[in-house]
């Protein structure tokens, strides 16, 4: 279980290609720092990402099919 956990977040860093040393220093103007702070204090862009009710779903547990595949599934399509 902790192979597939230790795989699961190797891939989630891979995909959101953070930088492992943490001491190299990015340049960017203030207008891409202005955009990159934007992006992470604002709402997400229309038809983007995961709906509110999508996230609310997923937590009640409403779902018909109600297995463990189809809650990993749902789970996989918020990282797509």
């Amino acid at each position: 279980m902790l192979s597939y956990i230790d795989e699961r977040v190797s891939n989630f860093i891979e995909r959101l290609r953070i930088i492992e040393n943490e001491d190299v220093e990015i340049e960017e103007t203030e207008d891409e720092r202005r955009a990159r702070e934007l992006i992470l204090h604002s709402p997400q862009h229309a038809g983007e990402g995961v709906s509110q009710a999508d996230i609310d779903a997923m937590l009640s547990g409403d779902d018909s099919e109600g297995s463990a595949e189809s809650d990993q599934a749902d789970i996989d399509k918020l990282f797509d």
